[in-house]
């Protein structure tokens, strides 16, 4: 895809289609990931603080998650840009 600068349709269209089930997988691994997140301790304010290496774990696949979402839509610009000029 990289090496024909979006020029072929096919594999643009298969990594979108990837990017989105990851999406989906990375959604599903949160869920789990936040279901083992418990509350630590309590502050002054009764305020709940969990300090979990599931609820850091959690956080990094939030931003790979956000990664994704801009890597596709990046294809998508390009692929629409590259379809609509052939034309």
């Amino acid at each position: 895809m990289l090496r024909r600068n979006f020029k072929n349709l096919t594999a643009n269209l298969i990594f979108m289609i990837s990017g989105l089930l990851s999406i989906w997988i990375l959604t599903g691994m949160i869920s789990i990931f936040n279901s083992y997140v418990g509350i630590s301790k309590t502050t002054e304010y009764n305020l709940p603080v969990t300090n979990n290496i599931f609820d850091n774990f959690s956080t990094v696949l939030y931003i790979l998650q956000i990664i994704i979402v801009g890597f596709i839509a990046y294809s998508g610009f390009k692929t629409g840009r590259n379809y609509k000029l052939t034309e």
